[in-house]
């Protein structure tokens, strides 16, 4: 089976400033590509609105197979964002588990 994932932006308006591991994310046997859909230095606007950061693509012979595929490319992606309060650099899987607490900070519950 062919599937795609995509990362998505933070809730909390903030600049990209950059994404790293990409690279090792190509090496992971079954993905097929990477596409970064936001470049270093574009303003990232708050808002209900799903705002993606990129596509991982790839190829799986099982369900099984594909959560392992994306876990392990899910591992190896960070996103360095500065916000107001400053820089943060979040893992991917941090990020896919984002939903913000009230002070404004992220409440990160991994989900792979």
């Amino acid at each position: 089976m062919h599937w795609q994932y995509h990362n998505l932006a933070p809730l909390a308006p903030c600049y990209l400033v950059e994404i790293a591991g990409w690279r090792d994310v190509l090496a992971v046997p079954g993905i097929t590509q990477y596409t970064p859909y936001a470049n270093p230095g574009q303003p990232l606007r708050d808002g209900v609105m799903t705002r993606p950061l990129d596509q991982i693509s790839g190829q799986a012979d099982s369900y099984e197979q594909l959560v392992e595929q994306l876990a392990t490319a899910l591992d190896h992606l960070t996103f360095t964002f500065d916000f107001p309060r400053g820089q943060e650099t979040l893992r991917a899987k941090e990020l896919a588990a984002q939903p913000p607490d009230l002070t404004g900070r992220y409440g990160y519950r991994a989900t792979f």
